[in-house]
């Protein structure tokens, strides 16, 4: 809204140069990778400022899942990892004070992990759980969350983070992380999750576009009502998107210029002005051919050993890939179709 504030919108990501103080400052909302933002907040002079409690309103968490995911596979705690599942083993348990050579064992590979784990790059927590660079940042946010950005100005008030996340994909234990992410950051600054955060994020689902329609067609049934009260916990598609399909044959839409051609129909009946096609099935890249080995001739096939039998599954693979041999190669490449929709008219562009 400023016409003087030009820099209102800053990235913190690769690439792009940290920025300066005065940039900072004068910047309302800053967008980047949570590791580049710990880098920018923590290297420049006015980072602290921008988190004060009185100059930070929101936190936006795009792609939470993604922000905040699982630890990996090999550092979770699994009942083979666990060192007290030792005692449910058969024999009736150890003695007290005791190490069994499994129980040794087990300790001595999750140390393995956790080592293997620090020396890549994972930070880990005093009780030594994976804290990754979103849950490090919205540590350093909680803890400026009682601060001001003018030294302490009582007049200055400071008001809760509004935290903002989305994702198609979210579910019930991305939430649940994320909630388990903001109590974490609230007991690292001694505070609270309805202090720093004011309280910990709800769902948030559209409202039914047809919900008044669906009372007025159910209107003394009972029906509307049921509707009104569930829930959809899918992906839903926006009302403003229409889905529209060509119909082909079976046998016909797996050839790769009939396909063109029912593009082609499709864009001089909707005629748009710029369109993103999405090629699969047979639109493939060609497959390259087996290596030629010095002689001339292919790479031979390694056969089993005598004495061994080949599975069912090694002879379902080998029949199938006889057949693929036997056909001819009919894909396409993502080229070969733009050149073929230019044949057609229309003008297209491999991305």
């Amino acid at each position: 809204d400023d016409d003087n504030n030009k820099l209102s919108v800053l990235l913190a990501v690769q690439g792009v140069e940290i920025p300066t103080t005065k940039e900072l400052n004068a910047a309302t909302v800053l967008v980047g990778t949570p590791k580049e933002l710990l880098r920018v907040l923590s290297s420049t002079a006015s980072g602290s400022d921008f988190l004060a409690g009185d100059v930070l309103s929101s936190v936006i968490l795009d792609e939470v899942d993604v922000l905040l995911p699982n630890p990996p596979k090999q550092l979770r705690l699994t009942s083979i990892d666990n060192a007290g599942n030792a005692r449910k083993e058969k024999g009736g348990g150890t003695k007290k004070g005791m190490v069994t050579p499994k129980e040794e064992r087990r300790r001595l590979v999750q140390k393995r992990k956790l080592l293997a784990a620090k020396r890549s790059g994972v930070d880990f927590s005093m009780e030594q759980k994976i804290v990754g660079p979103t849950e490090t940042l919205l540590k350093m946010i909680a803890g400026r969350r009682l601060s001001t950005a003018n030294n302490g100005d009582p007049s200055t008030t400071t008001t809760p983070y509004q935290v903002i996340a989305g994702s198609a994909t979210a579910s019930r234990k991305t939430l649940d992380r994320l909630n388990k992410a903001l109590r974490d950051a609230a007991l690292d600054a001694s505070s609270t999750v309805d202090i720093v955060w004011n309280g910990t994020v709800q769902p948030c689902r559209p409202e039914e576009v047809m919900e008044n329609s669906n009372k007025g067609d159910n209107e003394g049934t009972g029906e509307g009502e049921e509707q009104q009260d569930h829930t959809i916990r899918t992906v839903t598609v926006p009302s403003q998107v229409k889905h529209k399909y060509i119909r082909l044959e079976k046998d016909m839409a797996t050839k790769p210029s009939v396909v063109l051609n029912a593009v082609a129909k499709a864009t001089r009946v909707l005629k748009p002005k710029q369109a993103l096609l999405f090629l699969c099935g047979e639109f493939k890249k060609q497959s390259t051919a087996a290596p030629i080995t010095e002689r001339g001739s292919r790479t031979p096939i390694q056969q089993p050993r005598k004495g061994r039998q080949k599975t069912l599954k090694q002879k379902k693979l080998e029949a199938t890939a006889a057949s693929r041999a036997k056909q001819p190669s009919s894909g396409m490449s993502a080229q070969k179709a733009c050149a073929g929709l230019a044949i057609l008219g229309i003008e297209a562009k491999p991305l």
